[in-house]
């Protein structure tokens, strides 16, 4: 008798956990955790990257997407040892050489909490440096932007890239 009555009561409070009308508030969803150097990294190198898209903006051109049928099948690598390789895809611009491989320098550091790339040719280092800011960066999508000023008029550049 003593076990029934002790199974009656573990089965009574079963039901009655189950039928408690407070329930678990659902998680607030994650902001995403600020891009670190190490970490964005480790994203940049993952695959090799192709354009998507390279929107241009500036007075005397509002808005233009700038990309050419035979840019989309090209490949730009990052590698960890500040190494990057473009390798042109099958569809060639008529000003390129069959199927070239270009090879380039880079590096990344943090300016006020924002993350930048900077390639350079090593033989051009100060001379061909571009600095890219990167806008946004998760496994699958590298979105970085660039801006500069030529006869008084700035253009700002924003391309997006996937695997």
């Amino acid at each position: 008798m003593k076990k029934v009555f002790l199974f009656g009561a573990l089965v009574l409070g079963i039901l009655v956990a189950s039928c408690d009308k407070e329930t678990a508030k659902p998680a607030s969803p994650a902001s995403p955790a600020p891009l670190t150097v190490s970490g964005s990294i480790e994203l940049l190198c993952t695959a090799p990257w192709k354009l998507v898209s390279n929107t241009i903006i500036n007075d005397t051109m509002p808005l233009t997407e700038q990309i050419k049928a035979c840019d989309k099948d090209d490949q730009r690598q990052y590698f960890k040892n500040g190494t990057a390789i473009f390798r042109s895809g099958n569809v060639l611009c008529t000003d390129e050489n069959p199927k070239s491989i270009d090879t380039t320098n880079w590096f990344m550091e943090s300016i006020n909490g924002a993350i930048f790339i900077s390639e350079f040719i090593p033989s051009k280092k100060e001379e061909s440096m571009s600095t890219y800011k990167v806008d946004e960066l998760t496994k699958d999508k590298l979105v970085y932007s660039l801006e500069y000023t030529i006869n008084k008029i700035t253009t700002k550049h924003k391309m997006t890239l996937s695997h």
